[in-house]
Formats: structure tokens, C-alpha cells, sequence
């Protein structure tokens, strides 16, 4: 099992619960990376216990009963721009009606902007790439919603790390 180096949890809107969870491991967690695809193997109730879940401000621990039902997922990514993963994200911001707000917005895109951007800006960005027909894998984000899926994986082979980004709005 990978060592879970660091994690954050980044909010975005203090008005609802939207948050960016970064989680920082070794690079050995993704054996088989090379330049244009990864795959991620994780325990998905591991990964919440220690860390994604226990950061969540209202005490819950944070693992959905659909983690445990698929308690280890193989998933496939592919190699995106840097731009495109930045567009993405602030797509995915906006599609819960922070243009009604516009100040607050305004200022979570900020705080995205100076939390997350620069890890997308320091390594190889992966996307999560959609299933296939006979594929039964839920759920699907790609910077959706709240799915419980890593969204995007940034691998900086100059230090040695992965960071796997989880956008979520619950």
C-alpha cells in the first residue's frame, strides 16, 4: 500500500460544502506510469480513513457506503495539457451556480488558483478517463461532482511524488 505523505483539504465556498482534496504520496504507488497513461490501484476506504475523510470539518469520517461496496478500484488515466486540467476544474466550479454569487466566486477561484494550479504545474497531469460500455464503474467524475474518485493525478518524478486531486461538492 502506498505511504500517504500529506494531505489538504481546500475549500473553495464557504457557503456550501465544495472542496478540492489533494492527497500527496510516493511514487511507487503508480508502479506501472509511464509518459502518456497510469493506471491508480487504491483501497478507497484507506485512502479516506487516513486522510481525505478525517479532515472534514463536521466530524464525519467521510467514507461513503459506495467506497466500501467498491472497496478496491483499478482505474485508467490519460495524459492532458496543464491548460486543459486548469479549464476543467474551473469548469467544474462554476457549474454550481457561483456565478449567482459573483464575489464569492471570484474569490474561490482564486483560492483554486493558488492551491491547486501550481500542483497541476508540477508534474505530468492524468485525467480520469471515462468507461467503456461494458464497463459497470461507478461513479464517473471527471470533475463531475461528488463521486469519490481521484479526478486527476499529477506525477512530479523530480521529487518523487503523485498528487491525486478529488474535486467534491459534498
Amino acid at each position: 500500500m502506498p505511504t500517504l505523505d500529506s494531505t489538504e483539504l481546500v475549500p473553495l465556498d464557504r457557503g456550501t460544502s465544495m472542496f478540492v482534496h489533494v492527497a500527496t504520496v510516493s511514487e511507487a504507488a503508480l508502479p506501472d506510469a509511464d509518459d502518456e497513461a497510469v493506471s491508480l490501484v487504491m483501497s478507497w476506504p484507506w485512502f479516506a480513513w487516513n486522510g481525505l475523510g478525517a479532515m472534514r470539518d463536521d466530524g464525519s469520517d467521510g467514507v461513503h457506503a459506495e467506497w466500501l461496496l467498491t472497496s478496491l478500484t483499478a482505474t485508467s488515466y490519460r495524459r492532458v495539457s496543464t491548460q486543459h486540467a486548469e479549464r476543467r476544474l474551473r469548469s467544474w466550479a462554476s457549474a454550481f451556480g457561483w456565478r449567482d454569487r459573483e464575489r464569492q466566486s471570484e474569490a474561490a477561484l482564486e483560492r483554486m488558483a493558488e492551491r491547486v494550479h501550481p500542483l497541476l504545474r508540477s508534474g505530468t497531469v492524468f485525467m480520469l478517463e471515462p468507461p467503456t460500455d461494458d464497463e459497470c464503474r461507478w461513479p464517473y467524475s471527471p470533475l463531475g461532482s461528488n463521486s469519490g474518485t481521484v479526478d486527476l493525478i499529477v506525477l512530479d518524478r523530480a521529487r518523487d511524488r503523485v498528487h491525486l486531486i478529488l474535486a467534491t461538492d459534498d
